[in-house]
């Protein structure tokens, strides 16, 4: 048991270090949208300044130079589900509902066989931090620090790394070019591109565009605010029948500490035109997780 238990964490690493997941079939690859959000009425203090935002589709994935499923938005696309070895379901984010996520077994490598040596979840529903890994699956399998978005504070969301194959425990990965494309893994993340392949014109032409501007500045209770507009242009949707998560996750700094808000907003396939432009009030976001 304890050699199962030591072996996680190096699992789990390695498969964050550019390894390349085998899917088990392809589905069908589905049509999709894009959509361009603005998102106004996001308004800080003179004592909160911006520094970054990543957002991301959960409902889908990139996969080569071609954006396919993720129904169960658990960061493990439907053609990796693997139901005989490792447990795993297209339609159930933690399918044997022991905690921990589907894509963090996958990539850890425990097999059904050896699951029952995980460590008791208790709190398999609290998230401290907000940045998509619940606290269990930070203390018991990425090691990460559960009350902390950034652990190895190189900007970049812990459960974004690991989404993106990257190490959220190595502050040096985030720098690095692993494709050799002249884009560095942190704006791969932003973007959204893979971090393994080479941007061709292909993927480029589904990667995010970003834009935030400042819309006014006015006083409230004797405090000065600046509200900006939020543009996230050039979002892929799927034609999935829970619709598609889209998360924001805003980075900010307050006397001198970084935070970060997490949002998240549900896209209906049918009810978007191709391109649309959708304008959001960020006071009818929903926060967390």
């Amino acid at each position: 048991m304890k050699t199962i238990k030591s072996l996680i964490l190096l699992l789990l690493i390695s498969a964050c270090s550019g390894e390349e997941l085998v899917p088990l079939d392809y589905d069908i690859i589905p049509e999709y949208k894009k959509v361009n959000i603005t998102i106004y009425n996001y308004c800080l203090s003179s004592k909160q300044e911006f520094i970054d935002i990543y957002a991301s589709n959960y409902s889908a994935k990139f996969d080569k130079d071609r954006i396919i499923v993720d129904f169960d938005r658990d960061g493990l696309p439907n053609a990796y589900e693997n139901v005989e070895k490792y447990g795993t379901s297209s339609s159930n984010y933690d399918a044997n509902g022991d905690g921990y996520r589907d894509q963090l077994i996958y990539l850890s490598g425990i097999d059904i066989e050896n699951q029952q040596y995980l460590k008791l979840c208790y709190y398999k529903n609290e998230d401290s931090d907000l940045d998509g890994l619940n606290d269990c699956e930070e203390e018991n399998l990425t090691h990460t620090d559960p009350y902390y978005f950034d652990t190895d504070l190189d900007g970049i969301p812990d459960d974004l790394e690991i989404r993106f194959g990257l190490n959220p425990n190595d502050y040096a990965d985030a720098f690095s070019d692993i494709d050799g494309d002249g884009v560095i893994n942190s704006q791969e993340v932003r973007l959204n591109t893979p971090i393994n392949l080479y941007n061709t014109r292909a993927i480029d032409s589904l990667s995010y565009r970003y834009n935030v501007t400042l819309n006014r500045v006015g006083d409230f209770n004797g405090e000065t605010y600046r509200c900006f507009d939020v543009e996230i242009n050039n979002i892929s949707l799927l034609d999935v029948s829970n619709g598609n998560l889209i998360r924001l996750n805003i980075i900010e700094k307050k006397s001198l500490i970084s935070m970060m808000r997490t949002f998240r907003t549900i896209f209906e396939y049918d009810k978007i035109e191709d391109n649309q432009k959708v304008y959001i009030d960020f006071r009818t976001l929903i926060e967390g997780r």
